[in-house]
């Protein structure tokens, strides 16, 4: 018995270890093809754009572009596309954004 609650403690143990920064590195490298796609669909004025961005949304949430994409899924939600569609490539194409290897430029 005593080995399953070392073996929980040990587990526990390592989750605490995990840093937000290794979470959001992750989720940098994902992030470009995402956006890419969702670019794709706001130029088509596609309405699946919405649900895509709220996928896009929760996986991002500790990155450092949460706050943006809470602007694009504002836009998206009152049907400018253009807007949000302005945003998204500022974010694939800004300096500080996404390089092409999909890690974040420092």
């Amino acid at each position: 018995m005593n080995l399953v609650f070392d073996s929980i403690a040990l587990l526990e143990e390592k989750s605490e270890k995990t840093t937000n920064s290794e979470y959001v590195q992750a989720s940098l490298g994902q992030l470009k093809p995402s956006l890419e796609e969702l670019v794709k669909l706001l130029s088509d004025n596609d309405l699946a754009a919405s649900e895509f961005l709220e996928n896009i949304v929760s996986l991002s949430e500790k990155t450092s572009f949460a706050e943006k994409l809470i602007q694009v899924k504002g836009l998206v939600a009152q049907y400018d596309y253009d807007g949000a569609l302005e945003i998204v490539n500022e974010m694939l194409c800004h300096e500080g954004g996404i390089e092409n290897d999909g890690e974040a430029k420092q």
